[in-house]
């Protein structure tokens, strides 16, 4: 499906792994460039070679501890500077694992 997203620049926060990662992909293979963050390096380089196989867009990641102002001032100044600007912010963030209902 062609959603237009060609050289468009995405935020996603919490995209090391599960939902932040699985739209990560799915826009770069729409491509979009996106710029993973959270707070694990080894996951984030390993999530940025693997999407960088997926499709057109770049993809780029930076070390963000959102709970920290001064690391969201910083992630939101280096994505327009990797990128130009921000198109789409995906405000995702992790959270407990997943459990039963009862």
């Amino acid at each position: 499906m062609d959603l237009h997203l060609q050289k468009k620049n995405a935020l996603i926060l919490a995209s090391s792994q599960g939902l932040g990662k699985a739209i990560a992909a799915e826009l770069v293979k729409e491509g979009a460039n996106v710029m993973l963050a959270s707070r694990d390096e080894k996951k984030l380089a390993a999530v940025q070679r693997e999407l960088s196989q997926l499709g057109a867009g770049k993809v780029a990641y930076m070390v963000t501890d959102i709970t920290k102002p001064v690391d969201i001032k910083t992630l939101v100044e280096q994505t327009a500077v990797e990128f130009g600007g921000i198109d789409i912010l995906i405000n995702n963030a992790g959270g407990p694992p997943g459990g039963g209902i009862f």
